[in-house]
Protein backbone atom coordinates (compact mmCIF):
# COMPACT_ATOMS: atom_id res chain seq x y z
CA UNK A 1 0.00 0.00 0.00
CA UNK A 2 2.69 2.23 0.78
CA UNK A 3 4.90 1.76 -2.44
CA UNK A 4 1.13 2.66 -4.32
CA UNK A 5 0.68 5.91 -2.89
CA UNK A 6 4.19 7.09 -3.30
CA UNK A 7 3.81 5.84 -6.67
CA UNK A 8 0.64 7.60 -7.35
CA UNK A 9 2.43 10.99 -5.72
CA UNK A 10 5.35 10.51 -8.15
CA UNK A 11 3.08 9.75 -11.30
CA UNK A 12 1.47 13.55 -10.44
CA UNK A 13 4.57 14.82 -9.90
CA UNK A 14 5.85 13.72 -13.49
CA UNK A 15 3.13 14.01 -15.76
CA UNK A 16 2.43 17.51 -17.90
CA UNK A 17 0.39 19.62 -15.84
CA UNK A 18 -1.22 23.29 -15.84
CA UNK A 19 1.43 25.35 -13.63
CA UNK A 20 -0.40 25.93 -10.29
CA UNK A 21 -0.95 21.73 -9.86
CA UNK A 22 2.66 20.64 -11.27
CA UNK A 23 4.08 22.83 -7.97
CA UNK A 24 2.10 21.03 -5.97
CA UNK A 25 3.06 18.04 -7.27
CA UNK A 26 6.85 18.78 -6.85
CA UNK A 27 6.97 19.68 -3.35
CA UNK A 28 4.83 16.38 -2.56
CA UNK A 29 7.63 14.98 -4.77
CA UNK A 30 10.23 16.45 -2.70
CA UNK A 31 8.96 15.57 0.61
CA UNK A 32 8.44 12.02 -0.77
CA UNK A 33 11.48 11.62 -1.84
CA UNK A 34 13.54 13.07 1.39
CA UNK A 35 11.48 10.57 3.46
CA UNK A 36 12.64 7.65 1.16
CA UNK A 37 16.45 9.10 1.46
CA UNK A 38 18.33 5.63 1.78
CA UNK A 39 20.84 4.21 -1.06
CA UNK A 40 21.48 5.76 -4.15
CA UNK A 41 18.48 5.69 -5.95
CA UNK A 42 16.31 7.80 -3.47
CA UNK A 43 19.02 9.44 -2.84
CA UNK A 44 19.13 10.60 -6.51
CA UNK A 45 15.23 10.73 -6.53
CA UNK A 46 15.73 13.99 -3.57
CA UNK A 47 18.52 15.18 -5.46
CA UNK A 48 16.06 15.88 -9.13
CA UNK A 49 13.08 16.26 -6.50
CA UNK A 50 14.82 19.03 -5.43
CA UNK A 51 16.05 20.19 -8.27
CA UNK A 52 12.54 20.07 -10.27
CA UNK A 53 10.84 21.93 -7.37
CA UNK A 54 13.04 25.17 -7.97
CA UNK A 55 13.04 24.48 -11.88
CA UNK A 56 9.45 22.09 -12.81
CA UNK A 57 9.62 22.82 -16.18
CA UNK A 58 13.45 21.61 -17.06
CA UNK A 59 13.25 19.34 -19.72
CA UNK A 60 16.77 17.50 -19.02
CA UNK A 61 15.85 16.79 -15.35
CA UNK A 62 12.43 15.20 -16.10
CA UNK A 63 14.44 13.28 -18.86
CA UNK A 64 17.22 12.12 -15.90
CA UNK A 65 14.43 11.16 -13.83
CA UNK A 66 12.93 9.21 -16.33
CA UNK A 67 16.13 7.15 -16.61
CA UNK A 68 16.66 6.88 -12.90
CA UNK A 69 12.70 5.23 -13.28
CA UNK A 70 14.02 3.06 -15.90
CA UNK A 71 17.21 1.61 -14.20
CA UNK A 72 14.85 1.31 -11.23
CA UNK A 73 12.65 -0.82 -13.31
CA UNK A 74 9.67 1.80 -12.67
CA UNK A 75 8.21 1.51 -15.40
CA UNK A 76 4.72 3.68 -15.75
CA UNK A 77 7.01 6.48 -14.13
CA UNK A 78 9.32 6.44 -16.39
CA UNK A 79 7.42 6.80 -19.07
CA UNK A 80 5.61 9.45 -17.73
CA UNK A 81 8.54 11.14 -16.94
CA UNK A 82 9.79 10.88 -20.12
CA UNK A 83 6.24 12.38 -21.79
CA UNK A 84 6.69 15.61 -19.45
CA UNK A 85 10.23 15.78 -21.16
CA UNK A 86 8.74 16.00 -24.49
CA UNK A 87 5.58 17.93 -23.35
CA UNK A 88 8.07 20.84 -22.32
CA UNK A 89 11.01 20.31 -25.06
CA UNK A 90 10.41 18.10 -27.94
CA UNK A 91 12.62 16.94 -29.64
CA UNK A 92 15.30 17.36 -27.68
CA UNK A 93 16.15 14.04 -25.32
CA UNK A 94 16.48 10.40 -26.44
CA UNK A 95 12.94 9.71 -25.04
CA UNK A 96 11.96 6.69 -27.24
CA UNK A 97 14.75 4.99 -26.33
CA UNK A 98 14.10 4.94 -22.87
CA UNK A 99 10.08 4.18 -23.94
CA UNK A 100 11.43 1.54 -25.54
CA UNK A 101 13.26 -0.16 -22.63
CA UNK A 102 10.79 0.80 -19.87
CA UNK A 103 7.87 -0.56 -22.73
CA UNK A 104 9.73 -4.04 -22.97
CA UNK A 105 9.66 -4.29 -18.67
CA UNK A 106 6.57 -3.33 -18.70
CA UNK A 107 5.56 -6.34 -20.44
CA UNK A 108 4.27 -4.23 -23.81
CA UNK A 109 6.19 -5.14 -26.82
CA UNK A 110 4.60 -3.77 -29.57
CA UNK A 111 4.80 -0.07 -27.92
CA UNK A 112 8.16 -0.97 -27.47
CA UNK A 113 8.83 -1.45 -31.12
CA UNK A 114 6.95 1.17 -32.41
CA UNK A 115 9.52 3.88 -29.83
CA UNK A 116 12.37 1.97 -30.76
CA UNK A 117 11.53 2.17 -34.62
CA UNK A 118 10.80 5.69 -34.32
CA UNK A 119 13.92 6.38 -32.72
CA UNK A 120 16.49 4.58 -35.38
CA UNK A 121 14.43 6.44 -37.83
CA UNK A 122 15.40 9.78 -36.60
CA UNK A 123 19.01 8.95 -34.98
CA UNK A 124 22.13 6.83 -35.66
CA UNK A 125 21.50 2.98 -34.92
CA UNK A 126 23.25 2.26 -31.49
CA UNK A 127 23.84 -1.24 -30.15
CA UNK A 128 21.64 -0.67 -27.06
CA UNK A 129 18.70 0.56 -29.72
CA UNK A 130 19.30 -2.53 -31.83
CA UNK A 131 19.16 -4.85 -28.96
CA UNK A 132 16.23 -3.74 -27.49
CA UNK A 133 14.23 -3.54 -30.90
CA UNK A 134 15.66 -7.27 -30.85
CA UNK A 135 14.34 -8.41 -27.79
CA UNK A 136 10.76 -6.89 -28.96
CA UNK A 137 10.19 -8.49 -32.43
CA UNK A 138 11.65 -11.78 -30.80
CA UNK A 139 8.46 -10.66 -28.13
CA UNK A 140 6.49 -9.97 -31.46
CA UNK A 141 7.32 -12.27 -34.38
CA UNK A 142 9.37 -15.33 -32.75
CA UNK A 143 13.02 -15.55 -31.96
CA UNK A 144 14.26 -15.70 -35.80
CA UNK A 145 12.63 -12.39 -36.40
CA UNK A 146 15.17 -10.91 -33.83
CA UNK A 147 18.60 -12.04 -35.41
CA UNK A 148 18.82 -9.06 -37.97
CA UNK A 149 19.17 -6.70 -34.84
CA UNK A 150 21.06 -8.35 -32.99
CA UNK A 151 23.82 -8.90 -35.90
CA UNK A 152 23.11 -5.33 -36.96
CA UNK A 153 24.38 -4.40 -33.23
CA UNK A 154 27.87 -6.33 -33.60
CA UNK A 155 28.49 -4.62 -36.88
CA UNK A 156 28.28 -0.84 -35.43
CA UNK A 157 31.56 0.76 -34.96
CA UNK A 158 30.85 1.18 -31.13
CA UNK A 159 30.66 -2.83 -30.24
CA UNK A 160 27.95 -3.95 -27.67
CA UNK A 161 28.64 -4.03 -24.21
CA UNK A 162 29.36 -7.63 -22.46
CA UNK A 163 25.84 -8.20 -21.56
CA UNK A 164 24.89 -7.39 -25.16
CA UNK A 165 27.32 -9.96 -26.98
CA UNK A 166 26.30 -12.65 -24.39
CA UNK A 167 22.59 -11.88 -25.14
CA UNK A 168 23.30 -11.70 -29.21
CA UNK A 169 25.36 -14.71 -28.88
CA UNK A 170 22.88 -16.85 -26.80
CA UNK A 171 20.19 -15.84 -29.65
CA UNK A 172 22.53 -16.92 -32.60
CA UNK A 173 22.98 -20.47 -31.11
CA UNK A 174 19.74 -20.86 -29.88
CA UNK A 175 18.53 -20.81 -33.79
CA UNK A 176 21.49 -23.09 -34.79
CA UNK A 177 24.03 -20.74 -35.50
CA UNK A 178 26.25 -21.77 -33.19
CA UNK A 179 29.47 -20.94 -35.14
CA UNK A 180 29.04 -16.89 -36.02
CA UNK A 181 27.89 -16.84 -31.90
CA UNK A 182 31.26 -18.57 -31.17
CA UNK A 183 32.63 -15.76 -33.04
CA UNK A 184 31.07 -12.44 -31.39
CA UNK A 185 32.06 -14.28 -28.06
CA UNK A 186 35.71 -14.65 -29.30
CA UNK A 187 35.73 -11.18 -30.94
CA UNK A 188 34.32 -9.71 -27.89
CA UNK A 189 36.75 -11.94 -25.33
CA UNK A 190 39.56 -10.23 -27.68
CA UNK A 191 38.19 -6.48 -27.56
CA UNK A 192 37.11 -6.83 -23.52
CA UNK A 193 40.02 -9.16 -22.47
CA UNK A 194 39.21 -12.50 -20.71
CA UNK A 195 35.90 -12.00 -19.12
CA UNK A 196 35.07 -14.75 -17.08
CA UNK A 197 31.05 -14.80 -18.25
CA UNK A 198 32.42 -14.57 -21.70
CA UNK A 199 34.62 -17.09 -21.31
CA UNK A 200 32.45 -19.58 -19.84
CA UNK A 201 29.81 -18.73 -22.73
CA UNK A 202 32.36 -19.80 -25.61
CA UNK A 203 33.58 -22.81 -23.96
CA UNK A 204 29.82 -24.29 -23.82
CA UNK A 205 29.52 -23.56 -27.66
CA UNK A 206 32.87 -24.72 -28.69
CA UNK A 207 31.92 -28.02 -26.91
CA UNK A 208 28.33 -28.09 -28.46
CA UNK A 209 29.48 -27.22 -32.42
Amino acid sequence: MHHRQNSVILRRAVCPLGWPVLHLALAWLLLAATAWSHGAYHERLRELAAALENSPRDARLHFELAVVFCQHGDWMLSLASADSADEFQPNTHPTDLLRGEANLGHGQPGAARAALDRFLATHPPTPRALVLRARARAALEGPAAALADYRAALQLPQQPDIDHVRETAAALAAQAHRAEAADALSRAIAQHGPDPALLSQALELETAI
